[in-house]
């Protein structure tokens, strides 16, 4: 379950990393973005094992291992160029593709995104970080087994090699969308409705003017909510209902989100 970083520098996203993952359109890898952008070993081996490859229609992924100190492993996704009309300019499915070659999982990773367009920054930090779930059940997390977490840092440069940022916004974005995958991942039979019910409040905690409220058991019965109840009863773990009220002050707008988190049905 790797901790994600966005540091705003080369060296700071190559701390501690023992592989590299770079993703680059086609058209800037032939330019020679990688040696005009990095120093280090790594950077010109990288150039090297690219030369002469071409993207495709749904992009290549080229990797070289590294001699000497630093970086072990070097993970080159060349995203093409063109992509059909049905994909994102973004290459968000070549990116995804790359990262999981990168695999993440089994080490720190510095990760670096040659986006030609400030939006495309964004989206590719989500592709990347389909390979770094918060829940995996190769980690053995699960099973009691504790492990030292890995770090995937990712940085985002235009192609002129300076740096193009997350905003707050953005960070926050990217670890709810982290969060909701996880619950998605998860068997039942580790998220159960109390599992989840932690979980909700743990991801809650800290955020003001907002209260959390759990409806369990018999006590739907009592609130008329005899279906909820009904299609839950016989689980292990009792059925409930989450109400999450948000209350700022000075509130203008009232307005209400409806969700059905399916553990057990």
């Amino acid at each position: 379950m790797p901790d994600l970083a966005f540091p705003t520098t080369v060296a700071a996203t190559l701390k501690g990393a023992e592989a590299v993952l770079v993703l680059v359109p086609e058209r800037q890898a032939k330019a020679g973005w990688i040696g005009k952008t990095f120093d280090g070993d790594w950077a010109k081996l990288a150039e090297q094992a690219i030369q002469g490859k071409e993207a495709g229609p749904s992009g290549q992924v080229v990797s070289t291992f590294v001699p000497g100190k630093g970086p072990r492993r070097v993970v080159v996704g060349i995203l093409p160029d063109t992509v059909s009309r049905h994909n994102a300019p973004a290459r968000t499915e070549a990116a995804a593709t790359a990262a999981l070659a990168a695999n993440p999982l089994a080490q720190p990773t510095a990760v670096f995104a040659c986006v030609e367009e400030k939006a495309h920054a964004l989206p590719v930090a989500r592709a990347v970080m389909r390979a770094a779930p918060l829940y995996s059940r190769k980690t053995g997390a699960h099973k009691g087994k504790a492990k030292p977490k890995k770090r995937v840092a990712i940085q985002a440069l235009d192609v002129d090699g300076k740096t193009v940022p997350l905003s707050a916004a953005d960070r926050a974005l990217l670890e709810q969308v982290r969060f909701a995958a996880m619950l998605v991942d998860m068997p039942t039979a580790e998220l159960t409705t109390g599992e989840f019910e932690k979980l909700v409040r743990k991801a809650a905690r800290g955020i003001e003017h907002l209260r959390v409220t759990s409806i369990t058991g018999k006590q739907l019965l009592e609130k008329k909510l005899d279906g909820l109840y009904t299609v839950g009863r016989a689980a292990m773990v009792a059925p409930r209902l989450l109400l999450l009220e948000y209350k700022p002050p000075k509130a203008k707008m009232k307005f209400g989100l409806i969700g059905k988190g399916v553990v057990y049905d």
